[in-house]
């Protein structure tokens, strides 16, 4: 979460309260971020969505922050959107919802979750309009996926099952019953042993 603090009364204030507080407080020009001690003249702050973590704050000179995996992932999927907004030759409703939401940088990856913010956000009520809608996204993220499968990978997915014919339930089962034997045999002789 950013905060920023009024250059007017010095008050810290999260994101989401800055607009009140602008309404409120007279001498309110510009907001400084507390992390990152940027300043943001007017609306300039809306822009600021992350800022420094305390690691790259407080570190050593030439500290290289290793890369979120969920926002790599998160950006993919934004390109993969704007490229299927792109390339959709849909008409009408579904293209119009389309370009709002390249504007959205939370667009989610999942069908349900998806489904659920075109309700939410967008305030799209017609589900045969979002099937539509996710149908553009899945085949684009279909085709993408499959250029980006590593030459290799066909083998690794094939490997697996050939090693689950071979340890099948039945070997399992055996190397119980040894263990068991084992311990029973040993459980005797120290019976024997101390008679």
């Amino acid at each position: 979460m950013v905060f920023f603090t009024c250059n007017g009364c010095g008050e810290s204030l999260k994101k989401n309260k800055v607009d009140r507080h602008a309404n409120s407080c007279r001498g309110c020009e510009y907001l400084t971020c507390i992390d990152c001690s940027k300043d943001f003249w007017g609306d300039e702050y809306a822009k600021h969505t992350t800022c420094i973590t305390e690691d790259q704050k407080y570190a050593a000179t030439g500290f290289v922050a290793k890369p979120n995996k969920g926002e790599v992932k998160q950006q993919e999927w934004i390109k993969k959107v704007t490229n299927a907004v792109a390339d959709s030759n849909t008409s009408g409703e579904v293209q119009t919802i389309l370009e709002q939401l390249v504007n959205y940088g939370n667009i989610p990856r999942k069908k349900a979750k998806f489904l659920n913010f075109l309700k939410n956000s967008l305030k799209i009520r017609d589900a045969k309009v979002s099937e539509q809608v996710w149908n553009v996204f899945s085949a684009a993220n279909n085709k993408g996926s499959d250029t980006n499968k590593p030459v290799g990978a066909d083998l690794k997915e094939a490997k697996p099952d050939s090693q689950n014919k071979e340890m099948s339930p039945n070997k399992d089962n055996d190397s119980k019953k040894t263990k068991k034997r084992k311990c029973s045999e040993t459980l005797e002789k120290n019976n024997k042993n101390s008679k």
